[in-house]
C-alpha cells in the first residue's frame, strides 16, 4: 500500500512522522526507511500497543485520537456513530 509520508528527526533525536497529512509521532515506538534504486521506498513504524489482557466478559473498547489517526492514514474506515464496534463514533 503507497501512502504519503514525512519522517523527521531533529537534532536531540526527537522524530514527528506525518502519514496521509495526519500526525502520527505519539502512536509510533521507532520506523526504519529502506530505499533502494528503481523500487519504492519502504516505511516500517513499530506502533505503541497497549499490554495484551485476557478479559471475560464485555469492556468498552476506546481508541486513542493517535492511534485512529494512524489507523485512517493507513485506509481504515471506522464503523457508523453509536455502533457497539471499538471506535464506533467514540472519541479517545
Amino acid at each position: 500500500m503507497q501512502r504519503e509520508f514525512t519522517a523527521e528527526v531533529g537534532p536531540t533525536g526527537r522524530g514527528v512522522i506525518t502519514l496521509e497529512g495526519r500526525e502520527i509521532s505519539n502512536a509510533v515506538s521507532g520506523f526504519t526507511l529502506e530505499a533502494a534504486p528503481g523500487e519504492y521506498t519502504t516505511l516500517t513504524l513499530r506502533i505503541d500497543a497497549a499490554h495484551t489482557r485476557r478479559l471475560v466478559g464485555q469492556a468498552e473498547v476506546i481508541l486513542p485520537d493517535d492511534t485512529v489517526n494512524l489507523l485512517l492514514s493507513l485506509g481504515w474506515t471506522p464503523p457508523p456513530a453509536g455502533s457497539d464496534a471499538p471506535g464506533g463514533g467514540t472519541d479517545g
